[in-house]
């Protein structure tokens, strides 16, 4: 007569549906992590760039 979904079955499902969250979240912050080390990387290096061209003497063409 007990037609109602085993407790276990409750248990299972809702850890699957929080390891399936946990696993984007972490996903998202290692993509958003990864795109922030790219600009970090790419603001660097325009920054040293741009430090280079200031100590070196201006050319005269």
């Amino acid at each position: 007569m007990n037609h109602r979904k085993p407790f276990a079955w409750t248990i299972e499902r809702l850890a699957g549906a929080s390891g399936w969250v946990l696993g984007r979240l972490a996903w998202s912050t290692e993509t958003l992590a990864h795109r922030m080390l790219r600009w970090a990387r790419v603001i660097n290096n325009a920054a040293w760039r741009a430090d280079m061209a200031a100590l070196r003497p201006a050319r005269r063409d």
